[in-house]
């Protein structure tokens, strides 16, 4: 299931309000278009009422069907365990750099759902900071290593881990004190080989789903019959480099704790 924009419509809509609005009050905006400052009285004919309850219903239903998702994903993550860890992230941030898309998806109602539900069933939802722990740049051998945005794929200069990087993260926070919110490197070095190889698993099914989800029907054929359509690179780059190595032989020798 997945939540489709209906920006678009909602847009078109807007445009029409706006035009009934400036046709039904012309005494109300500057000849370059522009709305006159101070005290105004607006008019609104029936049209622009009946296209404003058009564009509420819409945003209605798409709101109820947020909110639907948002309960189902929460479900299917207290299945797997009602202890969750997560990263701290300014929701706020977000909506700086990636803008309306944010608001669309609400990654702040699921975090409030997702620990509502969880502490009604006996669990907690434990957030901690991403500055003392920093998942996403550190190493099982303790190396930390900076990495970009983009680079989805953790690869120790150290040791010679490699792993995704939002899986080796969602691992390594298991092993958060929550009192400290601390990384115990050991602890997780200890559980590591009882555990890579359903990480790996996890990572050539998330890139298999990638991949499959990424060819469209509707999209235009290349010479062979067939395109691969995809909208997130990151997600392409992943599953290409996956196909590579099908066989997942990674390995890992794990240094004592200090070096790197």
């Amino acid at each position: 299931m997945e939540l489709d924009s209906k920006q678009k419509e909602i847009r078109k809509l807007q445009r029409k309000m706006d035009r009934q609005r400036r046709a039904v009050n012309p005494n109300n905006f500057n000849p370059n278009g522009t709305v006159k400052k101070g005290k105004k009285h607006w008019h609104q004919s029936n049209r622009y009422k009946k296209i404003a309850a058009q564009k509420r219903e819409i945003e209605r239903k798409q709101a109820a069907y947020r909110k639907s998702l948002h309960g189902h994903l929460v479900n299917q993550t207290l299945n797997l365990g009602k202890n969750i860890k997560t990263e701290k992230v300014s929701v706020k941030a977000w909506q700086k750099n990636y803008g309306k898309s944010i608001g669309f998806k609400s990654p702040s109602s699921f975090q409030s759902e997702l620990k509502r539900k969880a502490e009604n069933a006996g669990g907690t939802v434990l957030m901690f900071s991403t500055r003392k722990t920093a998942l996403s740049q550190t190493c099982l051998c303790g190396n930390k290593q900076k990495k970009s945005l983009s680079q989805r794929v953790h690869h120790c200069s150290i040791c010679g881990l490699k792993m995704q990087r939002d899986i080796l993260s969602a691992y390594l926070s298991r092993y958060i004190d929550p009192k400290t919110e601390t990384l115990s490197i050991q602890l997780a070095r200890n559980g590591w080989l009882g555990m890579e190889q359903s990480l790996l698993d996890g990572w050539q099914n998330g890139s298999n789903q990638s991949t499959r989800t990424a060819v469209s029907p509707k999209s235009p054929t290349s010479n062979s019959g067939i395109e691969l359509m995809c909208s997130n690179p990151i997600a392409r780059k992943e599953s290409e480099s996956v196909r590579t190595n099908e066989t997942h032989a990674v390995s890992w020798n794990p240094l004592p704790l200090g070096m790197g």
